[in-house]
């Protein structure tokens, strides 16, 4: 229940902000940026039981709203990432005689073992992230995203969750703003599997 009542208000939040968007009327020529990053991901029960290393790559429209009588430029956009890792495990049984000590007889005894299975995953994922100034060209940004994951021996898994991280300028390449950026993202996982922790670094660029 708790989870649903998360990805309820993440939902709520999306929907509130997309009427704001259509209200306001803001898709007026502006911005595009570009990412391109790598990242990691963690999941399963205890941190690092599962990993998953790669890279991504982002495009995004600059939407100014008006929030509260003030201006507010927002990134919404889409992003592709690529990674190998760990993608589920295998799981068999193996049956024997055995003896036990101080006895004639035998009996049988089942044991179940498992491996980790290591393959490639992609996940495709919609973003909507707020922009907030800090100091001069340090800014921080915060908003929701949903994706679909797929991969080599893998089902479709839904997710949906938060994502927070920060931006530094570094200043013009000719027409081109470039900055750095890190980011951190939570990921329910709507298809019952486990959910997902990641964290991304890379360059971007606006123009």
């Amino acid at each position: 229940m708790k989870k649903l009542s998360i990805v309820g208000a993440v939902c709520g939040f999306m929907l509130a902000l997309s009427c704001l968007a259509a209200e306001t009327n803001t898709f007026a020529p502006s911005k595009w940026a570009v990412s391109l990053g790598g990242a990691g991901i963690t999941a399963g029960d205890n941190i690092g039981n599962d990993w998953n290393w790669g890279g991504e790559l982002g495009l995004a429209r600059k939407v100014d709203l008006v929030l509260f009588e003030k201006p507010v430029r927002t990134d919404l956009g889409v992003r592709q990432t690529f990674g190998y890792g760990t993608i589920g495990y295998n799981k068999w049984t193996t049956t024997e005689e055995v003896t036990p000590p101080c006895t004639t007889g035998t009996e049988t005894v089942t044991t179940t073992h498992s491996d980790q299975k290591e393959g490639w995953m992609f996940r495709t994922e919609l973003f909507w992230d707020f922009n907030i100034p800090i100091y001069k060209r340090f800014s921080a940004f915060v908003g929701p995203n949903a994706s679909v994951n797929y991969g080599w021996d893998q089902n479709p898994a839904w997710m949906i969750g938060p994502e927070v991280g920060f931006k530094l300028g570094l200043g013009k390449l000719g027409k081109v703003d470039t900055l750095l950026f890190t980011r951190v993202n939570y990921d329910w996982n709507l298809s019952g599997s486990q959910d997902a922790f990641r964290v991304s670094s890379g360059f971007g660029f606006e123009f």
